[in-house]
C-alpha cells in the first residue's frame, strides 16, 4: 500500500508533463544540448558531462517517438523523479511529528509533492530538455539524505550523501548553494552544537565527493575524440578546460549592480504566487512553525533560500527563473511544518491540502501546455528554406534559431548545404575550428581567421591585448568569409548584424529577403525579394499561446522584418507590397508605433 502513492505521483506527473511538452525544438539551449545527447558531445559551459551522457543514453530507449521530442521527454522523467523524493521527503517529516497516522501522512505528501510539480516553474522545466530538471531530481536527493542523517544520524547515509554532492556538482554548478545548509548538516547536530567530527569518515566522505565530481574527466577525454558537438574543445590544455568548467565566459553577468537585483527582486512576488497560489500563509505560518518545533531545520531551509536569493539576484541572465529553484524548494518544505501545527487543530485538513494540486494544475495549464507551439521549428524553417542553394549566413541569433539550426543541420542533416556562421561565438577560442570542421569551405579565410585568433587568444587568457587590433582582425575575419565567397555563393546577414556590426555593412547593399539580409556589392535591378513566400499565418494565428519574453522577443522581430520589407518597397515606390508588409506587421504587433507611422505613410 505504502508504495502506491509515490508510484502514484510519479505517474500522474509523467503523464501530465508529456502530454503538454514541446514535442519539437524550442529556444535558446534546447537544440544544442539535444545536439550534444544525440552525439555524445560536449555542450555550452560548466559542460554538464552528467546530462550529457545521462541523455545520450536516452537516444536508445526504443520509444518510437521523433528523437527530439523524446530528448524533450527526459526532462519530464527528471522532474517527476523530483517529485517522488519531495514526497519522499514530506513523508519523513509527516512521520516523525504526526506519529501513528500513516494514511494521513501518505495523502498529505503526496498532496505536497504534486504541489511542487505543478507550479510553474517546476512544470516549465519539464517542459523541454534542459540541465535544470535533472538538477531539481538532485536537490531533493540531497535533502533527502540531509533529513534521513537529521531524523536518524548514519555513517552510511552520510558517506552517500557526500557522493552525491559531487554528482550533483557535475550537473549544475548552483549546487554550491545549498553547501552552506550542508556545512550546518555536517558540524552541527540536531541542536545546533558542534559535531565531534569523526576524521576517518569525513576523509572517506570527501574522497567520495572527489569520485562523484571526477566524471568532468569526460569532457576533456570526450573532446579529445572531436565530437561532432565539442564546445570549449577543453582538451587543449588544462586552462581551457578550468576557463570552461567555471563557466568564466557567463562570469560578466554577475554581480553586476544594483539594476540587476531590482530587477530579479521584482520578478519574486510573481514567481513565488504561480509555483505557490494559496499556499503562501501557509508558507508565512510554516516558518513560525518550523523555528519552534526544530532550529536545526529552520537553519537549513532558511539558510538555502536566503543564499539562493542572494545569489540569483546578482546575476544578469534572461532565464534566471531556475536559479531560484532551491528557494522555491526550500519553502515547500517550510510550508509542511504549518501543516503539522493546523493538524492538531483539524483533523480533516489533509482533504483541505487536496486543494493545492488541483488549483495549481487549473491555474498553471494553459501556460505550461506548449504541445502545440511550433514556432522554433516554423522560424526556422522559414529563415532557412528562404535561403538559395550553398548559402553561407552571418547570425548570432543564437536563442531564436541558431541552436535549433545546429540539431537540425547536424542530426537531422537538413540543409546540409548552408554555412552557419555564429558571430558572437568566433569570440571565442575553440569556435572556430569547430566551424572550419564543419564548414571546409571556409578554408580559404583561414588566414585571417589565424590573425583574429592570436588576439583572442590573449584576450581569453587575460593577457594584455590589443583594443584595436583584434577588432580590426574581427571586422577582417567578417570581410573575408564575405568577401571570398558572395562571387560564387549566396550571402546572407540577419536583422542582429545590421544593429551590432556597422563597420562591416559599409561595403555591401543588403536586401531583405525572408528572414534574413541578402548581401550584394552592388546595386541590380534584377535583385527581387521574397517576403510573400514566408509561412507567418500559422504563427499569427495562434498568436495567444506565445507569452514569455522570448515569444515576445521574437514577435518583435518579426514585426521589424515587415517593417523592413516595407521601408524597401517604399524606396522603390511599390505602394501596393509596401502595405502588405505594414499590414503583416501590425498584425503582428498591433501597438508598434514604426508600423503604424508607415501605415499612416502609405496611406
Amino acid at each position: 500500500m505504502k508504495i502506491l502513492f509515490p508510484i502514484f505521483v510519479f505517474l500522474i506527473t509523467l503523464i501530465i508533463f508529456s502530454a503538454t511538452g514541446f514535442e519539437g525544438l524550442t529556444y535558446t539551449d534546447n537544440g544544442e544540448l539535444a545536439g550534444v545527447a544525440a552525439k555524445l558531445g560536449i555542450s555550452h559551459p560548466t559542460g554538464y558531462p552528467l546530462f550529457a551522457i545521462l541523455s545520450h543514453l536516452w537516444t536508445y530507449l526504443p520509444l518510437g517517438l521523433k528523437l527530439i521530442h523524446q530528448l524533450n521527454l527526459l526532462s519530464a522523467f527528471f522532474v517527476s523523479l523530483s517529485a517522488v523524493f519531495v514526497y519522499f521527503n514530506s513523508k519523513m517529516i509527516f512521520d516523525n511529528y504526526i506519529i501513528n497516522n500513516d494514511l494521513y501522512n501518505s495523502i498529505i505528501s503526496t498532496s505536497f509533492a504534486l504541489s511542487y510539480s505543478f507550479g510553474s516553474l517546476i512544470w516549465e522545466q519539464s517542459n523541454s530538455l534542459e540541465v535544470y530538471s535533472l538538477h531539481f531530481l538532485f536537490l531533493n536527493l540531497l535533502i533527502y539524505f540531509s533529513l534521513k542523517l537529521y531524523f536518524n544520524y548514519s555513517e552510511k547515509n552520510l558517506l552517500i550523501l557526500f557522493f552525491i554532492t559531487g554528482l550533483s556538482f557535475t550537473n549544475h554548478l548552483t549546487t554550491i548553494l545549498i553547501i552552506p545548509s550542508l556545512l550546518v548538516l555536517l558540524l552541527f547536530d540536531n541542536k545546533l552544537k558542534l559535531r565531534k567530527l569523526d576524521n576517518k569518515t569525513y576523509l572517506i566522505g570527501f574522497l567520495l565527493f572527489l569520485l562523484g565530481l571526477s566524471l568532468y574527466m569526460y569532457l576533456p577525454i570526450r573532446s579529445s575524440m572531436n565530437p561532432v558537438f565539442n564546445w570549449g574543445d577543453v582538451s587543449r590544455g588544462l586552462d581551457k578546460f578550468l576557463y570552461h568548467v567555471q563557466g568564466k565566459q557567463y562570469q560578466v553577468w554577475m554581480f553586476t549592480g544594483s539594476q540587476a537585483i531590482k530587477d530579479n527582486l521584482a520578478k519574486l512576488p510573481l514567481m513565488i504566487f504561480e509555483q505557490f497560489l494559496f499556499i503562501i500563509p501557509f508558507i508565512l505560518i510554516g516558518i513560525v512553525s518550523i523555528f519552534k518545533k526544530s532550529k536545526f531545520l529552520f537553519s537549513y531551509f532558511f539558510l538555502a533560500a536566503i543564499v539562493t536569493i542572494i545569489y540569483s539576484s546578482n546575476y544578469t541572465i534572461h532565464d534566471i527563473d531556475p536559479y531560484f529553484a532551491l528557494m522555491i524548494i526550500s519553502f515547500l518544505y517550510i510550508s509542511i511544518f504549518s501543516m503539522i501545527d493546523l493538524h492538531k487543530k483539524f483533523k480533516n485538513i489533509v482533504y483541505v491540502s487536496l486543494l493545492f494540486p488541483i488549483s495549481l494544475v487549473v491555474f498553471n495549464y494553459q501556460s505550461n501546455d506548449v504541445s502545440k507551439k511550433d514556432i522554433i521549428p516554423q522560424f526556422t524553417v522559414n529563415l532557412v528554406d528562404n535561403l538559395d542553394s550553398n548559402a553561407v549566413v552571418l547570425s548570432s541569433q543564437w536563442d531564436f534559431w541558431v541552436s535549433a539550426f545546429w540539431y537540425k543541420q547536424q542530426v537531422e542533416n537538413y540543409r546540409k548545404d548552408v554555412v552557419l556562421i555564429e558571430k558572437e561565438l568566433l569570440r571565442r577560442t575553440w569556435y572556430s575550428e569547430q566551424l572550419f570542421s564543419w564548414y571546409p569551405d571556409l578554408e580559404p579565410s583561414r588566414k585571417e581567421k589565424d590573425a583574429f585568433m592570436l588576439h583572442l587568444q590573449k584576450f581569453e587568457n587575460e593577457e594584455n591585448y590589443d583594443a584595436i587590433g583584434i577588432q580590426k582582425t574581427f571586422i577582417e575575419m567578417l570581410k573575408s568569409f564575405v568577401d571570398k565567397n558572395i562571387d560564387k555563393r549566396p550571402v546572407y546577414f540577419t536583422y542582429d548584424i545590421l544593429q551590432t556590426e556597422r563597420e562591416l555593412l559599409n561595403s555591401y547593399i543588403l536586401k531583405p529577403e525572408g528572414f534574413a539580409y541578402r548581401v550584394y556589392k552592388n546595386e541590380n535591378p534584377n535583385h527581387s525579394t521574397k517576403m510573400n513566400t514566408l509561412d507567418i499565418e500559422s504563427i499569427i494565428k495562434n498568436k495567444n499561446m506565445y507569452n514569455n519574453h522570448l515569444d515576445n522577443g521574437l514577435f518583435e522581430f518579426l514585426a521589424i522584418t515587415y517593417i523592413n520589407f516595407a521601408r524597401y518597397y517604399i524606396a522603390r515606390e511599390d505602394f501596393k507590397n509596401a502595405y502588405k508588409a505594414v499590414q503583416i506587421a501590425l498584425r503582428i504587433e498591433p501597438d508598434n508605433v514604426f508600423a503604424k507611422q508607415l501605415y499612416e505613410k502609405i496611406r
